[in-house]
């Protein structure tokens, strides 16, 4: 049998596939399909998800292993908020205390802890259910302060427990919310009757995290919020102001996140009487309370609260207002004294405000001290013509 011909194939008629151009627009064309049939997937998913009274499920368009926790508000079972201290600190939330040092924030808390421990009433006369308290104290000693302010206050200290660290291999370390959340967790699991958790100062438990970066601040206070609800106990934490001229709930030392998480927070601050005070800065879930007076008396060889039975008429406001005023009166004297003659005279602007800085002043306050003395700045030519600094003096 012989060979049969083949006839040789033309270049053109040759099947080489298709071009680059043409593969692009299948390409297309493809994923246009895949992305339909995705969309058609997660509506049919939605749709019988509708059917169901529980919840919704949503199919993710894309694919992250991850879903949305989603439910019908419909579905949400109401409640009604809970309150340590009716009106004023909320169980299963987060509660700020601020101010300058000086004024007792971390004997509030500890006054706080004893009544909650033994079940006695709060200033007012308002009722009160004891349970347990957990302490995390980060300045006060706890045999020579902590104890002694717990008992002249008449806690039951059975039910008082500190957190001194975390042990682990032998070692020591400070406890911190950004690690040792699970840690809290299971002590709140053990003591299933605990209705406070001091946090004095909050600063002092953030490990690395920046306290003036929302974000991580943020990324700390909620799930310490989330710790609160589910074990329905009122978290209080301890922090300092900052000495920015703005308005109040903006005084609060660090990122804004610390006064914006919790549900309420409250000034601590004496007024021109050298009388405490304990002023609203917010409230989120009602009306906000009355400002209530305190002064720091002793009993039994330590530092205890007394409260006043009537309300007071400061606010956070005017009391910052008078923490301010005071301290330009204050800075006023510093400045007499160091530009005064003999002992003191004219002064480089830049000394003047690295000296107030180091004694505890502010520039601005500094500032207005300056004005309020009218004190002349006055520039001198150095020999190359060029002015030097300014120097402050008395008129």
């Amino acid at each position: 049998m012989g060979m049969i011909a083949q006839r040789p194939i033309p270049d053109d008629e040759m099947d080489f596939g298709p071009t680059a151009d043409e593969q692009a627009v299948l390409d297309a064309k493809m994923a246009k399909l895949a992305e339909e049939h995705r969309v058609a997937k997660g509506l049919t998913a939605f749709r019988e998800a509708s059917k169901k009274p529980d919840s919704i499920v949503w199919a993710e368009a894309k694919p992250d292993g991850g879903e949305l926790d989603v439910q019908r508000v419909s579905d949400i079972e109401s409640k009604e908020v809970r309150w340590l201290w009716k009106k004023r600190v909320p169980l299963g939330k987060g509660t700020l205390l601020a101010g300058y040092p000086g004024v007792s924030k971390s004997l509030a808390t500890l006054d706080w802890a004893a009544r909650v421990s033994a079940g006695l009433d709060w200033p007012l006369g308002e009722p009160n259910e004891a349970g347990d308290v957990i302490i995390l104290s980060a300045e006060d000693d706890a045999s020579d302060t902590i104890k002694p302010r717990l008992v002249a206050a008449g806690a039951d200290t059975d039910r008082c427990h500190v957190i001194f660290a975390v042990k682990h291999r032998g070692k020591e370390r400070l406890f911190t919310l950004k690690d040792d959340l699970a840690k809290l967790e299971r002590l709140l699991k053990r003591l299933p009757e605990t209705r406070l958790v001091i946090i004095d100062p909050i600063s002092a438990y953030l490990g690395d995290v920046n306290s003036w970066k929302d974000s991580e601040v943020r990324a700390v206070l909620a799930p310490l919020s989330k710790l609160a609800a589910e074990h329905d106990v009122a978290i209080v934490m301890v922090t300092h102001l900052n000495k920015k001229d703005t308005d109040s709930i903006n005084r609060v030392s660090g990122s804004g996140a610390f006064v914006a998480a919790p549900r309420a927070a409250y000034l601590f601050a004496r007024d021109d009487t050298d009388l405490c005070h304990m002023a609203s800065l917010k409230l989120n879930i009602t009306k906000r309370p009355t400002t209530l007076s305190y002064r720091i008396v002793e009993k039994d060889g330590t530092a205890v609260l007394a409260w006043d039975k009537t309300p007071s008429k400061e606010t956070a406001e005017s009391l910052l207002d008078t923490h301010s005023r005071t301290r330009v009166a204050d800075a006023k004297k510093f400045l007499k004294r160091v530009l005064t003659p003999p002992e003191g005279g004219p002064h480089a602007a830049s000394e003047l405000f690295h000296w107030a800085k180091m004694v505890g002043f502010a520039k601005r306050t500094l500032e207005r001290a300056k004005s309020d003395l009218k004190i002349q700045s006055k520039q001198d030519r150095g020999p190359d013509g060029q002015l030097k600094e300014g120097l402050w003096s008395l008129p």
